[in-house]
């Protein structure tokens, strides 16, 4: 360092390097790859357990199974929409952001396509 208590100037900004850390990476990598599956799976696996268990039960236990299945949905896909949100963190724009912002749309479409059935068979509507 030139003078005590200064630091350099590098070309991306201030400081050392504003470059993530190869662990930083990893970490954030990992995230997704737990994630995703864990965001995923529920909202694809929600609309027919609702109508398996909910809408038209098919079994005497039925909702004994949905008050244990849909719990168990939310507690995943709480987990795993926290995991995408620590994986596309906060400065830089990368792969892994990209990709774990477009998991995330491919979940707000499961989602709204499972809210529209919903709607439609407690409308009755064709």
């Amino acid at each position: 360092m030139p003078f005590p208590g200064k630091q350099r100037w590098n070309r991306l900004g201030r400081g050392r390097s504003s470059r993530p850390s190869r662990d930083q990476v990893d970490y954030r990598q990992s995230c997704f790859l737990r994630g995703a599956p864990l965001a995923l799976i529920p909202a694809l696996f929600f609309l027919p357990s609702w109508l398996f268990l909910v809408h038209a039960p098919r079994f005497t236990h039925a909702t004994l199974a949905a008050w244990i299945v849909f719990p168990l949905f939310a507690a995943m896909e709480i987990g795993g929409i926290r995991n995408l949100v620590t994986a596309m963190g906060r400065k830089r724009v990368d792969m892994t952001m990209a990709v774990a912002f477009g998991t995330m749309l491919i979940l707000l479409v499961c989602w709204s396509y499972a809210v529209l059935f919903c709607l439609a068979l407690k409308w009755e509507l064709p």
